[in-house]
């Protein structure tokens, strides 16, 4: 079928040790097989928030236009980088929220047939427990809370009860 599409996209899982490692990279890597043509800010980073996946950051196949971001929890603490076939996202200076399901969104053309192609990746916290506004948000060494403008560094350890 001349019309099939062969858009491969291959993202993979991230398990963070946060007594170890202070960021995370998601890539998400790309190859074209046949006439897929990928136009500019086609190629999206997106996050599970709520009941649906939101965009992160945007991103342009090779000779297109730079890639930036969308959502502002993540200001100041991303690098977006495009190399060929490549999408990368990393994340550094981590916080809850950042755990979580994310996934490489693409939209491209064959002919005048539009289609998507998309790769889920999780990102999961290990290391030392910690809350955020009270409530346990998983396994990670520092958690920061932000509650008036004012970020509060604290450290908890979790005792496992037996």
């Amino acid at each position: 079928d001349a019309g099939a599409t062969s858009l491969t996209l291959k993202t993979e899982d991230v398990v963070v040790n946060l007594q170890d490692d202070t960021r995370i990279n998601l890539n998400c890597t790309f190859r074209k097989e046949n006439n897929e043509e990928i136009r500019d800010r086609d190629i999206r980073w997106q996050k599970h928030i709520g009941n649906s996946f939101k965009d992160v950051a945007i991103f342009s196949p090779p000779g297109g236009k730079e890639p930036y971001l969308v959502n502002n929890a993540y200001n100041n603490r991303t690098d977006l980088v495009a190399p060929n076939n490549s999408a990368i996202m990393t994340l550094i200076n981590l916080i809850c929220d950042d755990e979580g399901f994310y996934r490489c969104w693409i939209h491209y053309f064959i002919g005048n047939n539009e289609y998507d192609e998309y790769s889920n990746s999780s990102v999961i916290f290990t290391g030392k427990f910690l809350y955020r506004h009270g409530k346990s948000c998983g396994f990670c060494q520092i958690c920061r809370i932000i509650k008036e403008s004012i970020y509060l560094e604290i450290n908890f350890v979790h005792l496992a009860s037996f």
